[in-house]
């Protein structure tokens, strides 16, 4: 009987090889078997559907993933390190020849220059080939990585720079050996020294030529006022905190008449302050306009930010966040600011109707009374407010020397009862233990078409009392209140009444409760 061949022929080779290692054979036999697998699969998924798509679309989708997958996750670089092909610009290269053809060929894939993993800029920047980057310099990166990437300085669109030391600012600085960045929309610095105020070593920077910069932010960052970066007049957004040395009145003026196009201005501390005991603010200079204005936020000392906002002409639809700390032993000076304020919200200047009212009480680091935080809105209904921007929003930083509620309410009343909000629907009041029939009273104007109030952990005895009281004492047969005419709706959430000063049912009962629907809740977390 003739004897079977064996099933594989490698095995007979390993078996007549003694000398050979028959593992070897094996696994070259399988690695062709892979092969030829491969081959097969390649040949079928050149007839799937997402094949056919033409790769001009695929280069599309590509890029969009490039772009969204940055804030994929709250801790990026972590991730990264961790597992750095879950990012999705890798992943599409792992895919198929296809994807991977026209992934290495679309050189926006690559555009985003990724610090976390130094080995791979100089392959990124091949393969970027000419078209613009986006430089992000993360903390705790190695900053001799961005000396190779500013060489591509013509070239760069975006580049941001967070939390680097000043030696590290001075390094990046000296790479810049080209006096233009043709390129460059936006470019952001943050500095870890707060206490250095000399710019010189930075003049590089400074000395820039940037015609295309549109935005342009600085952060504890030693700055050159006079420099024409900061003065660029292509800008649309200009963000400055906490800069050194502090730049003078006329000097943010300059900067402002430099940057007509501005849409959006933050300012953060970074302006000298006036002297203190003014009463009223010095005489103006001048007025600069900024006509395109849509947003502007200012944090600092509450006369020098009334100083600036005289001398500024700006649409009254813009958004205005202010944050004002003053220095006083009153609340008189707060008078100053207030006229500044008010044609923001009056409708027959331009600006748009605040129909949302918020005021929350702030606690100074003692725990004491600190100021307060009011925010008007355009939103009309309760529940469509909380996810957007307050069109007005005014914070007041008290010091410990007014720390008493009574003078809180009067700077409340000062700020408040200074606007005409005559399509305000709802108002909103936390934390004001306080607050007296005065105060609403001082508050009337602002009130006059509001139909429904929320007081929200405090007392209620002042709006009872003030609700209670008529055009004319004596006459509730025909009651019409002093305040809220128009009010329909109270709910209260942690209220207190003190009988001295009248309660609920002394408010109901005088105020025709047919016509107010009052509503006591427990109170919930805001």
């Amino acid at each position: 009987m003739k004897e079977s061949s064996p099933a594989f022929p490698s095995t007979a080779i390993a078996i007549a090889d003694a000398s050979t290692n028959p593992m070897d054979h094996i696994d070259a036999e399988i690695e062709k078997y892979l092969g030829v697998v491969r081959g097969l699969r390649s040949r079928r998924n050149v007839h799937a559907p997402v094949s056919r798509l033409p790769p001009e679309l695929l280069t599309r989708i590509f890029s969009e993933l490039c772009w969204t997958d940055q804030s994929s996750f709250p801790n990026s670089s972590y991730h990264i390190r961790q597992e750095p092909r879950r990012y999705f610009w890798i992943k599409v290269t792992h895919v198929c020849r296809l994807w991977r053809s026209v992934a290495i060929e679309c050189a926006s894939l690559w555009s985003r220059i990724p610090f976390f993993f130094p080995k791979w800029i100089p392959e990124m920047l091949s393969r970027s080939r000419g078209v613009q980057l986006v430089v992000e310099q993360i903390p705790r990166s190695e900053v001799g990585n961005l000396g190779v990437v500013l060489q591509q300085l013509e070239r760069i669109r975006v580049l941001t720079m967070d939390a680097v030391s000043h030696a590290e600012l001075q390094l990046i600085s000296d790479q810049v050996q080209t006096p233009v960045a043709p390129c460059l929309e936006s470019l952001s610095i943050s500095s870890l020294d707060l206490n250095r105020d000399d710019p010189s070593p930075f003049l590089n920077l400074f000395r820039l030529s940037t015609p295309r910069l549109k935005t342009l932010r600085l952060s504890a960052f030693p700055v050159s006022w006079d420099s024409q970066l900061i003065r660029s007049n292509s800008l649309t957004s200009l963000a400055i905190q906490s800069l050194r040395p502090q730049s003078t009145l006329d000097q943010m003026l300059d900067v402002l008449r430099h940057t007509p196009n501005l849409t959006s201005f933050i300012l953060v501390k970074s302006l000298t302050k006036l002297p203190d005991g003014l009463t009223f603010l010095p005489l103006r200079k001048e007025i600069v306009p900024l006509s395109y204005l849509q947003d502007m936020a200012i944090e600092m000392d509450g006369f020098a930010c009334a100083n600036l906002l005289d001398h500024l002409s700006y649409p009254r639809s813009s958004t205005l966040r202010l944050t004002l700390s003053f220095n006083f032993t009153t609340v008189a000076p707060l008078k100053i600011i207030s006229p500044l304020i008010v044609p923001q919200c009056d409708v027959a200047e331009g600006a748009k109707p605040i129909r949302h009212l918020r005021v929350n009480a702030r606690s100074d680091s003692w725990g004491g009374p600190g100021g307060f935080l009011m925010q008007g809105r355009v939103a009309p209904a309760l529940g469509s407010w909380q996810n957007t921007e307050p069109q007005v929003s005014i914070g007041v930083d008290m010091p410990n020397t007014l720390g008493i509620e009574s003078t809180r309410c009067d700077a409340l009343t000062i700020l408040a009862g200074s606007l005409v909000l005559p399509q305000l629907e709802i108002l909103e009041l936390y934390d004001f233990s306080t607050m007296r029939e005065l105060d609403w009273f001082a508050m009337a104007v602002c009130l006059r078409e509001v139909k429904e109030i929320q007081l929200f952990s405090g007392t209620g005895s002042g709006l009872a009392t003030a609700l209670a009281t008529g055009l004319v004492e004596g006459q509730t047969s025909n009651f019409l209140p002093r305040i809220c005419p128009s009010l329909r709706s109270l709910v209260l959430r942690g209220i207190d009444f003190e009988e001295k000063c009248g309660d609920l049912a002394y408010m109901k009962s005088c105020s025709q409760p047919s016509t107010i629907d009052v509503r006591v809740a427990s109170p919930s977390p805001r």
